[in-house]
């Protein structure tokens, strides 16, 4: 799986950033750091954040063994929401190959982890950042982001979107985004899940 994320983001370029100068990118469930350093990679600053505590550890390393890029990155042990506080992410039952792709917080199940979280707000105030571009593959939480967030303040946003749950159709997120002003286009997928800009 590992493999594949690496072809998905660097062969396919799934992201299609144009090249950047500088501007941060914030990157939501960065997991082991593949968009991360792609997004590095292109000229940005990365502020990326992962709940997980081991895949967060496999990002380190995977940023440490790139070290031409590791100066334009900061990875944080916290996932992001619309609010501060602790939640539950359920792992998958095999830990699927040490991959954090199949963890959310809407799954159900016996195995999870209890991680920080921190609301766009918060953040934003901590790092004393000005963001230019929001990437989101959180596994469900860019649900609760875009409908309780003003995220009026970045220029361009990405996101995967996955309805686990009856109630997570991707229409209302779309909805939104709109009415806030960006104009959307969908990279890839349908109504069961994809990814868009």
């Amino acid at each position: 799986m590992n493999e594949f994320l690496f072809f998905e983001t660097f062969v396919y370029e799934q992201y299609k950033v144009s090249q950047g100068n500088g501007e941060l990118i914030i990157d939501v469930g960065c997991n082991i750091g593949d968009s991360t350093l792609y997004f590095a990679n292109k000229g940005y600053m990365v502020l990326a954040f992962e709940p997980i505590k081991h895949t967060f550890e496999i990002c380190k390393l995977n940023v440490k063994a790139n070290p031409d890029l590791k100066d334009k990155i900061k990875i944080v042990n916290k996932g992001i929401t619309y609010k501060n506080g602790e939640i539950k992410i359920y792992l998958p039952k095999d830990k699927f190959n040490e991959y954090s792709g199949l963890s959310s917080t809407y799954r159900e199940g016996k195995n999870y982890e209890l991680s920080e979280v921190v609301s766009i707000e918060s953040m934003l105030k901590e790092y004393e950042v000005s963001p230019y571009i929001l990437k989101m593959d959180c596994e469900g939480c860019e649900v609760d982001i875009i409908l309780n967030c003003d995220l009026t303040m970045f220029k361009e946003i990405y996101f995967e979107y996955h309805p686990f749950k009856k109630g997570m159709e991707v229409e209302p997120l779309i909805e939104k985004l709109k009415n806030d002003g960006f104009k959307l286009e969908r990279i890839e997928g349908d109504k069961m899940g994809g990814l868009l800009r």
